[in-house]
């Protein structure tokens, strides 16, 4: 075997003479490199023994090369298993590298090598990574070590150019011709017993291959290493996210720039910046975060601090718990990118619209209005908003189907509901109050089934031929707007019909002297007259609260006799309005004059001074309606007079007036005066119109206290003010009434305020908890207490839960410039006035708003479901 080899080493050096013979070797180093790229890159002993045996002829001894041989062979089989080569040259240890490669144990500071420190006692050399020790070693000029997987190998009579051949090998070392050997030793403090530094002349790399391979093999983790200490010193951390460090954008950019003429990074091939990404998750820039990690979505879409997050625990950041990054300029863009938003949205409903016109389809009125109250565009269904919105408009249509459900199981086509008793009883004469008081409701919540079991018994079951003294106000603003507005929101005519029905035993009422109706009337038989409680005077609400319903009436039959009745009323008090619009509540009939008694916005004055804002609305604010508007501004003059506030917390409040005194006394009837004020304001000058809807922010803030200043959370029915007191409740029962709602709901539209809808959610939650029966939803005798009664109010289905509904839906559902709500909250179409209007035949305009009416059934909310 040893003749063998010694017979191949010879082959090798004869065909490497006869190429070198063919072109001579400039110099040394060109020999070495030749010999070098021939020999197998995989084991380096093998190129060290070649190199010194190749250069001299002469060979080691037969047990060293036996040994080679051994070595060799175990190497063959386990070149994977490198533990470090190690030269030892008269003192100078050659130290391997991270790949098993044997390196010069003395470094520089451009080196990629690693120092070596040697004993200072040249005789006890040690291996510094495996404790291998060389015993008896001395510093001889002509004697070369090697270390090799704990073995070591002596080569006696080693000339300087094979050392430096072998040192070229291992790491590119040279040592120079003059004076190989020359090795001073150094003590770096100057102490016999320290470890030695030995200073080694030395030169770059001339084996450019191998540095290369070795760049190659660490440019990851060198990358890693640059990133983070460069991004270290230009940026600083901020709750996950990096954010520049400069005041000034110019100083940062310029940064940046450098960063990138140094490093090469951020341009492409072509030196043009490459395309900005962002964090799919949180928004944040690439420019803000140290690198772009792979996410759900793929490669480079999450930030450092999402994408960490992401690979580490298989979840995205929560973003609410985390401050946001400090960008530059970031409330611009985000006012750009939230305009960009909505008209991308407008563009996207308007194609939608044209693609139904081109196809023959009707669009209903519904998709028609986009945007909401004041043009604002309806908010994306998506975000966190309006799912919690859509949470709770689910918990009060679930509220709904309760009492709608126990009304018909206990109550079916009785007025009212007793759930305690769970029977119903007849407070209205027997006209079904509740079922047609709901039906607007059931069709604005898309309760279907529901909607067509109550309209099959308006059908088939309802008759007005009683001979019952029903009241004319409760019937106009319950049964007969109860129907008009279902009609309005279906088409069915045959709502239309009933209402017309009713409204004709109703006319007889207003067959008076002055016009004033009377405000009761016998169904069946007629005879109007006026309850004796009140000394047979008519009340101002039961006077001037059909206005809305008989104009509308009038508009959708084309008979005008229903409004010319209800518009005498107001002509007739005009004549003698005053000059603060405020109008005693008890009214003469005979003559139109008013009695001595109290003014107020409370009990039997309220609705008077709705309607008259609420039918310049009907009449789409036109020259026709203009007086309706001049006489409510008058009104509202009046009302600033009876604003009052407390003491210590300094409430707003609207109090009685009885003559010249003022009554410090307030009913919870009057707090629909705060969403009126809100209504109404868009008709004022601008300071005008600020000043009316902060009043009415401050009304409202008192009448959610009194809900709020109870043990139940539920209001009583009126309130007083005393000195040093804020509020004390009256009169404490709670019959479920809708008021205070209805003016957060008008505020909420109006201003987009959501503390509104806050404030309702509250009122909502109380009305569950104290009022909530098995069988229904039942008031409360005292508020103090807690204690129920038995009776669901129909106006509890009608108006408290629809306005609570409306509360937390888009504003596109019941747009409040397409709609206006009679007292009883059944919303009335918006017509423009035009009084030749109301002469035309039925034929003409009444098919003219069936069309319009219908086209909304066909769309019918679907916004929101």
């Amino acid at each position: 075997m040893l003749r063998d080899f010694k017979l191949q080493l010879e082959k090798r050096r004869r065909r490497r003479e006869l190429e070198l013979q063919k072109r001579p070797p400039d110099n040394l180093d060109r020999k070495i490199c030749q010999l070098y790229y021939r020999i197998p890159r995989t084991n380096k002993l093998v190129s060290c023994f070649e190199a010194i045996y190749m250069m001299d002829p002469i060979p080691a001894s037969e047990s060293e090369m036996m040994h080679y041989l051994q070595e060799q062979d175990d190497h063959s089989c386990h070149h994977h298993r490198y533990h470090g080569l190690h030269l030892i040259s008269n003192g100078n240890v050659m130290d391997h590298d991270d790949n098993g490669v044997a390196a010069a144990g003395v470094g520089s500071g451009g080196s990629e090598c690693i120092e070596g420190d040697i004993s200072a006692d040249p005789g006890n050399l040690s291996d510094n990574h495996n404790g291998m020790a060389v015993p008896g070693a001395t510093v001889n000029s002509n004697q070369l070590t090697l270390s090799f997987q704990g073995r070591v190998y002596v080569f006696e009579s080693v000339s300087p150019e094979q050392v430096q051949a072998v040192l070229l090998l291992l790491d590119a070392r040279e040592v120079p011709p003059s004076n190989p050997m020359d090795i001073t030793i150094q003590n770096n403090r100057g102490l016999s017993n320290t470890p030695q530094r030995f200073n080694v002349p030395q030169r770059l790399a001339s084996l450019m291959r191998f540095r290369e391979k070795r760049k190659e093999r660490n440019f990851e983790k060198k990358i890693r290493y640059t990133v983070r200490k460069e991004v270290a010193l230009r940026m600083q951390r901020n709750k996950g996210q990096f954010t520049s460090s400069k005041p000034n954008g110019d100083d940062s950019s310029a940064t940046a720039s450098n960063w990138e003429e140094n490093q090469g990074w951020g341009l492409d091939g072509s030196g043009t910046q490459s395309h900005e990404t962002s964090c799919r998750h949180c928004g944040i820039s690439e420019k803000s975060t140290p690198m772009m990690r792979r996410g759900p979505e793929g490669p480079r879409t999450l930030c450092n601090a999402c994408g960490l997050m992401w690979a580490n625990k298989g979840t995205l950041r929560d973003l609410s718990k985390a401050a946001p990054p400090l960008v530059q300029n970031q409330s611009v863009d985000r006012g750009e990118e939230e305009e960009i938003s909505k008209l991308k949205e407008k563009v996207t409903h308007l194609q939608n619209l044209l693609e139904e016109l081109k196809n023959g389809g009707g669009v209903s009125g519904e998709k028609m209005k986009y945007s909401g109250e004041g043009g604002h565009a309806v908010k994306n269904m998506d975000s966190p908003d309006n799912i919690l919105d859509a949470q709770r408009r689910e918990k009060v249509k679930d509220a709904m189907i309760h009492a709608w459900s126990s009304y018909e199981k206990y109550a079916w086509g009785h007025d009212e509901l007793q759930p305690q008793t769970k029977n119903g009883v007849d407070s209205f004469g027997g006209l079904g109050a509740t079922l047609i008081d709901s039906l607007d409701t059931l069709y604005i919540m898309g309760l279907d089934e529901q909607f067509q079991r109550a309209r099959e018994w308006v059908a088939n079951s309802l008759d007005f031929n009683k001979n019952y003294d029903a009241s004319v106000f409760e019937t106009t603003i319950r049964v007969v707007g109860g129907l008009l507005s279902t009609y309005d929101l279906s088409g069915d005519k045959l709502f239309l019909d009933k209402a017309q029905d009713i409204a004709d035993r109703l006319l007889p009422a207003w067959n008076t002297e002055s016009g004033i109706p009377y405000n009761i009337i016998n169904l069946a038989h007629g005879n109007p007259h006026n309850p004796g409680w009140t000394g047979g005077d008519s009340i101002l609400a039961d006077s001037g609260t059909e206005q809305l319903e008989f104009i509308a009436l009038s508009q959708r039959t084309g008979n005008p006799k229903y409004q010319q009745k209800v518009e005498n009323v107001i002509l007739e008090l005009n004549k003698t309005f005053p000059d603060d619009g405020l109008l005693p509540i008890y009214i003469n009939p005979h003559k139109g004059t008013t009695s001595y008694s109290t003014i107020t916005f409370g009990a039997m004055g309220d609705s008077f001074y709705e309607y008259l804002l609420k039918a310049w609305i009907q009449g789409n604010r036109t020259a026709a309606v203009s007086h309706y508007r001049k006489m409510w501004e008058t009104s509202m003059k009046g009302l600033l007079s009876l604003v009052r506030r407390t003491t210590p917390s300094s409430f707003a409040y609207l109090c009685e007036k009885m003559g010249s005194s003022l009554n410090d006394k307030m009913d919870e009837l009057a707090c629909f005066a705060p969403g009126m004020l809100a209504l109404g304001s868009s008709g004022y000058s601008p300071d005008e119109a600020q000043k009316f809807l902060s009043l009415s922010e401050e009304l409202a803030w008192t009448c959610y206290n009194f809900y709020q200043s109870t043990p139940t959370k539920l209001a009583g029915e009126n309130y007083f003010f005393n000195d040093g007191q804020d509020m004390s409740v009256g009169t404490s029962w709670n019959i479920l009434r809708p008021e205070t709602v209805e003016s957060l709901f008008y505020l909420w539209r109006l201003t987009g305020n959501k503390t509104y809808q806050e404030w309702g959610w509250n009122i909502f939650q109380a009305f569950e908890k104290n009022s909530r029966v098995e069988s229904g939803y039942v008031g409360l005798k005292d508020v103090n207490t807690g204690v129920k009664d038995n009776m669901m109010q129909s106006f509890f289905l009608a108006e408290t839960l629809k306005y609570l509904y409306l509360l937390f839906s888009p504003s596109s559902v019941i747009p409040l410039d397409e709609w206006v709500f009679n007292t009883e909250a059944h919303p009335i179409k918006i017509v423009t006035r035009n009084d030749r209007a109301v002469s035309s035949a039925r034929s003409g305009g009444s098919q003219e708003s069936d069309r319009q009416l219908r086209t909304r059934k066909e769309g019918r909310f679907r916004n929101h479901h």
